[in-house]
């Protein structure tokens, strides 16, 4: 199962940025030279390292090219329309059996590709097992995806965070804000091990039901009793989920295949709130593990939305993986009492009754028996189902007409808005 490495290729970028095993092809393309046939065997953020195809000849090619600028093309062997991703590089340190290259510029869509093909990877490696349906294995690669998720995710929150905060503060309202921006970027540098430390041992801690994390409200901040500490607090909660709800709304079908699947695999009632792999426990995690750190509201704004963006993109590729990894779960075979049930599609809207002129005696004859209409013929059940229909298309439901006690008798349509003559049948006649 592919993992994670430390490994160091690329120098000073590598060290910072973990890096992630993959296995593709890959050429290393240079004006001039013959492309060399490559195997990309790892990545991070900051670079790959390419293992040759055929050693002998790329050291001989490559020998007298240190630092010179390249590009490495692969095409994604699942990408529908076969891309060819084409990144601009730098050759870096060259060893008997590879190179490494640093990236001139982070090229997103292509580490999302990579990313994409490592979890892919990591579950047909769960699949090839002997007892591959069997819980321990199923809980075992749940685990590694999301762990790995939540390292690359926290990669490229650093990676892109100084900027956002920088940028931030060059709109700042006040110089005291400007300021607290500005101070953030040098914390985040100082505190960034710890709080990748804190970040993924707070999920992985729920995932393995050794400690939840704390997504909703404290009880004194439902009750209104805050004190100025707990106020801040409250304030950083709601912060983070506004943008949990976005993710959420986001992932919503995903979301309930999820939960049910990972709930009935660890044994838990799973739901938004404490689902290890949701959009909530996630973002909390992360907003408690800064928690400690000196940095001013408006900073921990532009990493709750920063956070948010990043994980639009990688919690896209995990619940992929996750949903093609974990079984069907019983929730989901019962799609009526799920949260998305089954709905009818609503009732044609009424035609337009012809221009027929009223009948000169609306009441019936003498000893006819009253035909009431057939809308008041439905069942208890079809008017509750109508009701609903209407409620939920935000629309009034259907009201029985009127009654006025000069009117036709219940049960029959509205008749001539005049009064009946005296001594009509079936009504008494007017006193003089």
């Amino acid at each position: 199962m592919a993992q994670g490495t430390d490994t160091s290729y690329t120098g000073r970028e590598s060290r910072r940025d973990r890096r992630f095993q993959v296995s593709h092809q890959a050429l290393i393309a240079q004006p001039g030279f013959s492309d060399l046939a490559c195997e990309i065997r790892d990545f991070c953020l900051g670079g790959l390292f390419l293992k040759f195809a055929n050693p002998q000849t790329a050291l001989a090619s490559l020998t007298q090219r240190t630092d010179a600028d390249v590009e490495i093309l692969f095409s994604p062997a699942t990408s529908e329309s076969r891309q060819t991703f084409r990144i601009p590089a730098k050759l870096r340190r060259l060893s008997p059996l590879g190179v490494g290259v640093a990236f001139v510029r982070p090229p997103t869509e292509a580490l999302r590709a990579l990313q994409k093909l490592r979890l892919a990877g990591q579950r047909q490696a769960v699949a090839a097992q002997p007892d591959a349906a069997g819980t321990p294995y199923l809980r075992a690669a749940t685990g590694t995806l999301l762990s790995d998720t939540l390292h690359l995710v926290h990669d490229e929150l650093m990676r892109l965070l100084g900027d956002r905060l920088e940028q931030a503060a060059a709109n700042a309202s006040s110089i005291a804000e400007r300021q607290g921006l500005f101070d953030a970027v040098q914390e985040f540098r100082r505190s960034g091990h710890e709080i990748h430390t804190r970040f993924v041992q707070q999920v992985t801690d729920a995932l393995s039901g050794t400690r939840s994390v704390q997504t909703q409200a404290t009880a004194s901040a439902a009750s209104g009793s805050l004190s100025l500490v707990d106020e801040d607090d409250f304030e950083d909660w709601l912060a983070t989920s506004t943008e949990v709800n976005r993710l959420e709304e986001q992932f919503r079908a995903e979301l309930f295949m999820i939960e049910s699947r990972i709930g009935e695999l660890f044994n838990f009632a799973c739901d938004d709130s404490n689902n290890p792999a949701g959009p909530a426990v996630i973002s909390h995690a992360y907003r408690i593990a800064l928690q400690e750190l000196p940095l001013a509201a408006p900073a921990r704004q532009v990493a709750y939305t920063l956070l948010r963006e990043v994980l639009s993109a990688q919690l896209e590729l995990l619940y992929a993986e996750l949903l093609a990894l974990l079984p069907v779960s019983e929730a989901e075979e019962e799609p009526q009492t799920g949260i998305f049930p089954v709905m009818p599609p609503p009732p044609a809207p009424p035609q337009a009754a012809p221009d027929v002129p009223p009948a000169a005696d609306a009441a019936p004859a003498p000893g006819t028996a009253e035909r009431p209409e057939p809308a008041l013929q439905q069942g208890a059940l079809s008017r509750l189902t109508t009701s609903l229909l209407d409620f939920f298309r935000n629309q009034p439901a259907p009201m029985s007409p009127p009654h006025s006690t000069a009117g036709p008798a219940q049960g029959l349509p509205p008749g001539p808005a005049a009064a009946p003559a005296a001594g009509a049948p079936g009504m008494p006649a007017t006193p003089a």
